[in-house]
């Protein structure tokens, strides 16, 4: 407890010079903790006109696909992602074609291929907006930015292996009866005294170079603009905007404003996502919740979308999207 105390007193130094990190971007501190629950969400993905984001039509039909996710959080360190797709653009048991499951970890487990730059971005993308988790975005943005940093990287490496010294003497003063031990947060030497002072004011994590805090008219964003990376995010730290330079195009997002569902989950109204190709497609959630499950309770789902996908024999199109499973 002393040592959590102390650590505690440490980040609390210097929390008036706060500056996010891109990792605590790109957590939602509006929504609540997933923890182990399963995450339910219904989407409907509309292809539209790049430039008046009217929807593209067919033989005057829209083009529209319906999906089902089921993020699996029982074992919090090795979420499982359950996708259920449907035909017509019509969520019910009579269209579902199939279901596929995969890891919901990194980015490779959900999307093999590599050239997929954008399933994985789509995905990514659902990962922190849904489970509250951007590593796998930062995973891909680190793919196209080298200058991207984890939490892990920015660690003030003078303030932890303070730290780590702190939590040595801690352990070792337990047989230390006769007061020798030195602490190395109160040393007896002047110049010692002034370091630690020193190491005690600066910031446990290192400023992110990438990031600047920029007023547009009466609101604050936060924002990266670097090498073909463009995020905005807004001074709630919501993700409004995201560009990123692949090798073979630029994938975008805009997101709309964020509103409530069920379980107090916030999710943008929609979400306009460019592909590499220059497609445009709307996002919109009907449905977003969060549940206390079982392995047991998701056997017995997959057994009714099994038995429906085998009763429906549909084939799925030929021309379907090519960044969703």
């Amino acid at each position: 407890m002393k040592l959590i105390f102390i650590i505690l007193s440490f980040l609390a130094s210097s929390a008036f010079a706060y500056t996010p990190s891109l990792e605590s971007l790109l957590r939602n501190g509006n929504n609540i903790d997933v923890g182990n629950n399963t995450v339910l969400a219904n989407l409907s993905i509309l292809e539209i006109d790049a430039e008046n984001n009217l929807p593209l039509k067919e033989d005057d039909l829209v083009k529209k696909e319906t999906i089902k996710l089921l993020i699996l959080n029982e074992n919090e360190d090795s979420p499982k992602l359950c996708q259920v797709n449907y035909k017509g653009g019509v969520m019910s048991n009579a269209s579902l074609i199939n279901y596929q499951e995969r890891g919901f970890k990194r980015l490779n487990d959900v999307i093999k291929n590599d050239e997929n730059v954008d399933g994985q971005f789509f995905y990514a993308t659902l990962s922190m907006l849904l489970n509250n988790n951007g590593s796998m975005l930062i995973d891909y943005l680190k793919k196209y930015n080298s200058q991207i940093k984890l939490n892990t990287e920015l660690v003030n490496k003078d303030k932890a292996r303070l730290l780590k010294k702190y939590k040595s003497y801690l352990i070792a003063s337990r047989d230390d009866e006769e007061g020798k031990l030195e602490n190395p947060l109160k040393p007896i030497a002047e110049d010692k005294k002034e370091k630690v002072t020193e190491i005690k004011n600066t910031n446990f994590l290192d400023s992110d170079s990438l990031i600047k805090k920029v007023k547009v008219e009466d609101q604050f964003f936060w924002i990266i603009d670097n090498n073909g990376l463009y995020a905005r995010f807004d001074n709630d730290h919501r993700l409004r905007e995201l560009r990123v330079k692949t090798g073979v195009g630029e994938v975008e997002l805009i997101l709309g404003k964020f509103v409530i569902h069920g379980s107090q989950i916030e999710f943008p109204e929609f979400i306009w996502f460019k592909n590499a190709n220059g497609k445009k497609y709307e996002i919109r959630a009907t449905k977003v919740s969060m549940f206390q499950d079982t392995r047991e309770n998701h056997t017995k789902r997959i057994k009714r979308y099994t038995k429906a996908s085998e009763e429906n024999k549909l084939v799925i199109p030929e021309v379907k999207l090519d960044f969703i499973l």
